[in-house]
């Protein structure tokens, strides 16, 4: 007698009645246009260095190159009633210079930068309104050949251009609209064992924090690249993009956000182009308690210098 295992099938029990489990993957894909440029270093992102004053960066060793593709996917759901998404197996993701295959090393996001961070699938939503960009870094030989990008059965040519096309400067304005220092905030960050019983505070080892209101007026998109699959729609003013820079060149991260009186750990907002109103966020970094100038930084890059803080003003 065969064993059970052996006549598993995809079924679901609905009512008592047997039925066959709908499949929501599903579609085929589609490359719109893929565009490329070649790159002599990239910033690192993500890494152990990034909330250091230091701007940690790569290189291809000799005889190599990197090779940044930006392509836009879409996808055919023609025959795929039931399908609300599509998986993009980034192992299926091949990159031809001439002859020669490039390797896959991870993603690019804006403003030069790279993290190894690369998801296996990249989902692709049924009805979204956005178009669905692939941002990638590849090494390739130094010699320049034409090149071939092929993602499962979907196989283009790619443009190769002088350079990303991005701005010389950020495509937004940035302000500081607030500004106090406080001693300890409370903190959302309750360990669950605790929560129901216990509430928790947040303390700088020395000195005081700053709680820093910051507003982001966005004149252009600016996506922050997670995973290697983004919209291009949008200017994102997050914890991890926020840092000050103090007249001794000390470099201080933002360690959290402040929202509805609490500290957390991460999150922020996004701005976009077209929108009649600017996006806030209020920071919070641990300071000396002597603080009066100070420069804001967005992904290391100056974007508001030499603030005077009038700390008398904002209560």
């Amino acid at each position: 007698m065969r064993k059970t295992t052996e006549l598993l099938l995809p079924l679901l029990l609905l009512g008592g009645h047997i039925a066959i489990a709908a499949d929501n993957k599903g579609g085929k894909l589609q490359i719109v246009k893929s565009s490329a440029w070649y790159a002599s270093s990239l910033i690192c992102e993500g890494d152990s260095y990034s909330s250091r004053p230091v701007v940690h960066s790569i290189s291809p060793k000799a005889g190599k190159a990197f090779i940044i593709v930006s392509t836009e996917v879409s996808v055919d759901w023609t025959g795929f009633t039931n399908a609300t998404q599509y998986a993009l197996k980034t192992s299926e993701i091949m990159l031809k210079s001439g002859d020669a295959a490039c390797k896959l090393i991870g993603i690019y996001k804006k403003g030069a930068r790279y993290s190894e961070f690369l998801s296996s699938n990249l989902w692709i939503q049924r009805g979204s309104k956005y178009s669905n960009f692939v941002d990638l870094v590849f090494t390739a030989p130094e010699a320049r050949q034409p090149l071939r990008l092929k993602i499962g059965e979907a196989e283009s040519a790619v443009t190769v251009q002088s350079d990303s096309g991005e701005p010389a400067k950020l495509p937004g304005v940035f302000k500081i609209t607030g500004a106090t220092l406080v001693d300890e905030m409370p903190s959302a960050a309750v360990p669950t064992r605790a929560k129901a019983e216990c509430e928790a505070t947040l303390k700088p080892v020395d000195g005081k924090f700053l709680k820093l209101t910051v507003e982001l007026t966005a004149d252009g998109p600016h996506d922050e690249n997670n995973e290697g699959l983004h919209h291009n729609n949008s200017f994102p003013l997050h914890n991890q993009n926020i840092g000050i820079l103090l007249p001794d060149t000390e470099y201080i991260p933002a360690v959290a956000i402040v929202m509805d009186g609490k500290a957390y750990i991460g999150g922020g907002t996004e701005a976009r182009a077209g929108q009649h109103s600017a996006v806030s966020v209020t920071f919070l970094f641990p300071v000396p308690g002597t603080i009066s100038v100070l420069s804001l930084l967005y992904d290391k890059q100056v974007v508001v210098k030499d603030f005077n803080l009038d700390l008398g003003k904002h209560p």
